[in-house]
């Protein structure tokens, strides 16, 4: 009878806290990438140095990100301004580069943010020399 009992208890605990277990979390969403600084297609004098801040954030973690200055016409990589590999859920990238020194030019300031489940967001960030 004691043994029917505990086998019993058991059993009811068991099922009990299956009940209440939650399904494991799956992340789909990338990170979310923000410029704080420049501004969209703000104008530069050809060779100035710029100031580039972003934030990078992640619900469940990060993983890496490239920030890479692209010329916009040709879209062709002109220089690697930051990158990292990190864990954790948020990060500021505060940093400056040159810009070359091209007049009337387009560039794109382009970040690529990959969290832990290979979920990846890229944006680009215009501006131009006068």
């Amino acid at each position: 009878m004691i043994y029917r009992l505990s086998s019993l208890l058991l059993l009811t605990l068991a099922m009990g806290a299956c009940s209440k277990r939650t399904a494991p979390e799956f992340d789909v969403a990338g990170p979310d990438v923000v410029f704080v600084q420049p501004q969209r297609d703000q104008v530069f004098n050809p060779g100035d140095e710029v100031s580039l801040v972003v934030d990078i954030s992640e619900n469940l973690g990060l993983h890496t990100y490239h920030i890479i200055l692209v010329n916009g016409t040709t879209n062709i990589p002109l220089s690697l301004i930051a990158k990292n590999h990190i864990h954790g859920t948020n990060v500021r990238v505060d940093t400056s580069f040159v810009l070359p020194k091209e007049s009337g030019q387009t560039f794109l300031i382009d970040v690529e943010a990959i969290d832990h489940d290979d979920n990846v967001t890229k944006t680009a960030l215009p501006i131009k020399t006068r």
